[in-house]
């Protein structure tokens, strides 16, 4: 059923740990959510919170995924880029690690879905917008601390020394999170012109 009343906002990553939390509040405050992730459980979600189970890393795949918010809302006033990879402090954990241990992989991982990820959801979302009201649409990409300051790595001692092996925040998430803040300001000269705030 297409929500046409209550503003629509789609958000990524929406079962993780912040994603809940955004998407219960915004629910909460009578906003239409639409969330995306990959995972297949939606069970953590209140059940008035539409869900579409797609996989972001497929970026080829975004027009149908913009024809599937479509078809939930008639009224998109907001998204919210919230979906990363953030290597978890855990036993085995491969991306938390020294810089002289980086590789490919994980870089392009955690590049692809940090930052060409909301780019290319952004600009596929864009003609679905609802602009007929008059009101500028919203675009929030969330960022982190480690975006605008480097790690301190000085708070993972402890558990190197209790783990018997050194973790390290990784470069390649303080450089996405950086080069996400420029595509934010970006957008927000290019697109506030054309009725957004970014």
């Amino acid at each position: 059923m297409i929500e046409i009343t209550k503003q629509s906002i789609l958000l990524t990553g929406g079962l993780g740990l912040l994603g809940r939390a955004f998407a219960r509040f915004l629910g909460e405050k009578g906003y239409h959510v639409i969330v995306v992730d990959i995972q297949e459980d939606r069970s953590c979600l209140p059940p008035e919170i539409d869900y579409i189970q797609f996989d972001l890393m497929k970026v080829d795949d975004y027009p149908w995924l913009r024809e599937e918010v479509g078809k939930k809302t008639g009224n998109l006033k907001g998204l919210i880029n919230n979906a990363a990879f953030n290597p978890k402090v855990e036993e085995g954990s491969e991306p938390f690690g020294k810089f002289e241990d980086i590789n490919m992989k994980s870089w392009d991982c955690e590049i692809k879905l940090n930052l060409t990820v909301p780019v290319f959801l952004i600009k596929e979302m864009l003609p679905i917008f609802n602009q007929k009201d008059g009101k500028n649409c919203k675009i929030i990409n969330v960022l982190s601390t480690y975006g605008l300051v480097p790690p301190n790595q000085d708070i993972y001692k402890s558990l190197s020394k209790a783990r018997g092996k050194e973790y390290v925040k990784p470069l390649s998430y303080s450089t996405s999170k950086a080069a996400l803040g420029m595509v934010t300001k970006y957008l927000a000269v290019y697109l506030g012109k054309k009725g957004f705030n970014v």
